[in-house]
């Protein structure tokens, strides 16, 4: 009985030494909860409101990548997660909407899903999204189709499974690209303010490392005298206390923002490629680049010397959007000689292409990269194992490339190194003499 007493008397004795501690956590765990509701990812809220391109790992499992286009929409509280809303000439099966709606409102009597449907059938139909469909009443409703898809939401725990998030240049406003080259500029050359505010954030986040230690230290040891129930609930204020206080602080990137960076990737199409652009912002779940030249891989399809209608081709499954890039390559010239196929291939766009492949009638031939500028030329010779008409189909993989601002995962992402010298180097670099 005197043990029994002995081991209460020491547990109170040990609670009433961390209890100012636990207490702590608690207080802790409140206020990052009231913050939490205000805090979002300071990358991804970067993109915020803005019309994104989201690459994501293969969903149903068709063999592509997803590609899903809208405006990006982050919530307080999503843990780096958000929502694309597509535009509504991009949301899928519409029909399907449109007849749920109609029988919505013929189920409850209320006229305002009539009139939704009404107002949404013209715009679809203004868009070319019906076809067949000349009125509301025409709408059938088919319960075996695919639902109606007017957004993706992208939660915490999938944002491993992001390849990138991309604000392609050429599809902002003008408005939007005054705004944009405002903030690069504020990147470069921040005023005193900001420099101040983003010290005082990573001294946070300093403080919060040193927290988490404190804390974890004095809960590990107070909480190894209580019940499993209760100390795995105080372990879990522990974590929730510290989660959202102060800022990841990264030196090695904290000293690169602003300036050029080299970014090694692992791209959507299965590739690990190196990048270069402007480090604007990181953050524990992404990396902000602006002014990259991101490559995208292209399929274009020539039968003899014609394009055929369709191409050129992403590599993507996409929803709410297509990239519709203009021709790139055209065919100027295709001769067969003693079963030896040359083709002359032309980079017929503003931008350069780099091919990969050609391929015709399944004899493939790959060239490693050969990089095309405005009206420049490549002739290839494919030994052929028949003489082949000048109707062949023939298919050429490429890159090309566009301006883009792009949000990559950590997982998927590492800044390697920077793509400029730093100042103080260029001090030191002797200008020539002018005798």
């Amino acid at each position: 009985m005197s043990q029994e007493i002995f081991r209460i008397e020491k547990f109170i004795g040990v609670i009433w030494v961390f209890i100012p501690i636990i207490a702590l956590a608690l207080i802790l765990m409140f206020i990052s909860q009231v913050i939490g509701w205000f805090i979002k990812d300071r990358v991804i809220k970067l993109f915020d409101s803005h019309w994104v391109a989201v690459l994501i790992k293969d969903t149903d499992k068709n063999g592509l990548n997803e590609a899903y286009f809208g405006r990006l929409n982050v919530p307080s509280q999503a843990g780096g997660g958000f929502e694309v809303f597509f535009d509504l000439k991009g949301i899928e099966n519409p029909e399907r909407l449109l007849a749920y709606m109609v029988r919505t409102y013929r189920e409850t009597g209320n006229i305002k899903y009539l009139n939704m449907a009404q107002k949404l059938f013209n715009s679809f139909k203004g868009k070319g999204l019906l076809p067949g469909r000349n009125s509301l009443s025409e709408v059938v409703e088919n319960p075996f189709s695919q639902p109606s898809q007017a957004s993706k939401k992208i939660r915490s725990e999938e944002i491993k499974d992001i390849f990138a998030i991309i604000r392609f240049i050429d599809t902002l406003s003008e408005d939007e690209i005054r705004k944009r080259n405002n903030d690069l500029q504020k990147a470069f050359h921040p005023s005193v303010l900001k420099i101040f505010q983003r010290k005082i954030y990573n001294a946070l986040g300093y403080v919060k490392d040193k927290l988490t230690k404190t804390i974890s230290l004095a809960t590990s040891t107070a909480s190894g005298y209580l019940p499993i129930d209760l100390r795995k609930k105080l372990e879990e204020y522990e974590k929730e206390a510290v989660s959202k206080l102060g800022a990841h602080y990264d030196p090695l990137l904290e000293n690169s923002i602003g300036r050029l960076v080299i970014v090694q990737v692992e791209d959507a199409d299965g590739s690990t490629k190196l990048y270069q652009g402007v480090l604007r912002e990181y953050s524990p779940n992404y990396l902000a680049i602006y002014n990259v030249d991101y490559r995208v891989l292209e399929t274009v399809v020539f039968k003899g010397k014609k394009l055929v209608e369709g191409y050129p081709v992403e590599k993507l499954d996409f929803h709410g959007w297509h990239l519709n890039e203009s021709t790139h390559l055209s065919i100027d010239s295709f001769s067969m000689e003693s079963k030896k196929l040359k083709i002359k291939i032309r980079n017929v766009a503003e931008a350069p292409v780099n091919i990969i492949s050609i391929k015709v009638n399944g004899l493939e031939e790959k060239l490693g990269g050969k990089v095309l500028f405005k009206n420049e030329e490549i002739e290839t010779v494919l030994n052929m194992e028949k003489e082949v008409s000048s109707g062949s189909i023939i298919e050429i993989e490429y890159e090309t490339v566009k301006k883009a601002d792009i949000i990559w995962p950590r997982s998927k992402a590492k800044v390697i190194g920077l793509g400029e010298p730093v100042e103080t180097f260029l001090d030191k670099i002797p200008l020539p003499s002018l005798n």
